[in-house]
């Protein structure tokens, strides 16, 4: 792997053969497969992004003009976001951009997410002719082929840790990749549990598929002995029974997220709550300033990636102590106990959860882009739920940044000449006096 700085994640020197050899046993998969199997990774030098960009858009979109590629390159580089962590073409080559925002919490690697990619998209190269299930999949339902390629890295990653020591660098606790941000990716995450259970009489035939015949795929789909799917064909079940109930599953079986922006400029009210509730002598939030965040929320059945993010992006502190939301770079995780997620009113619960999460975020970008450093916003967001006792319900929970209780930590220079420590606790004490 080339030479990167330091908050980019790093693999072993053999991690690759390693994981070769954990598919072969777990899945017997052919020599010539593993052999076909490449892997580059693109990290912060000159030029690796655009060669990144462009071999994605080769595997994408070969038939682009040049203006249509010039522009696609001018978006991603814009926004790397929005492209693939990785991607493997039908050659079997595995792409892997290091420098993607997935892999990186408030500047520290996500070797956990990295490797989880790293296998995810091995399956794929390994499948037949590289595209596996893809002619039976698509994108507006369900996904058999990325829910089977999931599931399948999942136990290459189980047989990893088999085979090497408990604290040893190249074991991985599998993290999906996947988020519930539609439908159809519901469906495709709900196909990928159901693999050892629904699934588990034709799970050997799917993967005979996946690996060697995919054209006999059709007939699996069409098998109705299945004690499971209770006399539907396997497609019928997949159709009308892992699409039920979506809002449920999506906040309290998966991971969900959403581009959203948070708070509205025009709910002037909310805003000028959070100004009154800053330390006096600090800059307001100027409506037109309010940040674009991705929220991800977590349910009952997710907690330990939830748990896994948050040793991610705040490595030194001390984790036992879950809180109910963290903010790292662009993005929110909110947690959510199982008893807000019952029957019909959870979306209003969660969106009622997502508000508060939203304004602690706008307040921490705020403060941070200004150089004052807040440990905790938790009075702040108190008084602002005080000041109009309807507009956000509390959870019934501390929702401490992040499990912690001071007010404060050491100052930082604010930018203006002062103590961000006088400033923010003479607000504070203003604050418990009203």
């Amino acid at each position: 792997m080339p030479g990167h700085k330091n908050n980019l994640p790093q693999i072993e020197g053999d991690f690759i053969e390693t994981m070769k050899k954990a598919i072969k046993d777990m899945h017997s998969v052919s020599d010539e497969a593993l052999n076909r199997m490449t892997v580059e990774c693109f990290g912060n030098e000159n030029g690796a992004i655009d060669r990144y960009i462009n071999d994605f858009l080769d595997h994408t979109k070969p038939q682009a003009s040049f203006d249509e590629r010039q522009q696609a390159v001018d978006e991603y580089k814009k926004n790397q976001g929005a492209l693939p962590p990785a991607f493997t073409n039908h050659n079997g080559k595995i792409s892997v951009l290091d420098v993607h925002p997935d892999f990186s919490m408030n500047g520290h690697a996500d070797n956990t997410l990295y490797k989880s990619v790293l296998i995810h998209e091995a399956m794929h190269s390994v499948s037949h002719e590289s595209q596996g299930l893809q002619s039976h999949s698509s994108d507006d339902h369900y996904n058999w082929d990325e829910a089977l390629t999931d599931y399948l890295a999942e136990q290459v990653a189980k047989k990893l840790a088999d085979q090497v020591a408990p604290n040893s660098e190249q074991k991985v606790v599998f993290r999906s990749n996947y988020y519930t941000n539609t439908g159809s990716k519901v469906n495709t995450i709900q196909l990928r549990s159901q693999m050892e259970s629904e699934f588990s009489e034709v799970l050997e035939n799917i993967k005979h598929c996946y690996f060697n015949h995919p054209e006999q795929f059709k007939g699996v789909l069409e098998k109705t002995d299945l004690s499971a799917t209770k006399g539907k064909s396997v497609q019928d079940y997949a159709d009308n029974t892992l699409k039920t109930d979506i809002g449920d599953r999506t906040y309290k079986n998966l991971q969900s997220n959403s581009q959203i922006k948070t708070l509205s400029p025009k709910d002037t009210a909310l805003i000028q709550r959070i100004n009154n509730a800053l330390p006096e002598g600090t800059p307001q939030i100027n409506p037109e300033a309010i940040p674009n965040f991705q929220v991800f929320i977590y349910g009952e059945n997710t907690k330990k990636d939830f748990k896994d993010l948050i040793k991610v992006a705040y490595p030194s502190e001390n984790n036992d102590l879950i809180p109910d939301v963290f903010h790292a770079n662009n993005r929110i995780y909110v947690f959510c106990e199982a008893g807000n997620l019952q029957g019909r009113p959870h979306r209003t619960n969660i969106g009622e959860q997502v508000k508060d999460a939203s304004i602690r975020a706008t307040i921490e970008s705020h403060f941070k882009s200004n150089n004052i450093h807040l440990e905790n916003v938790e009075d702040i967001c108190n008084s602002i739920k005080n000041s109009n006792n309807n507009a956000i319900k509390q959870q019934g929970h501390s929702n401490n940044l992040h499990g912690r209780t001071e007010a404060v930590a050491a100052p930082a220079p604010s930018g203006n000449g002062q103590d961000s420590r006088a400033l923010l606790n003479n607000a504070l004490a203003s604050i418990r006096r009203k």
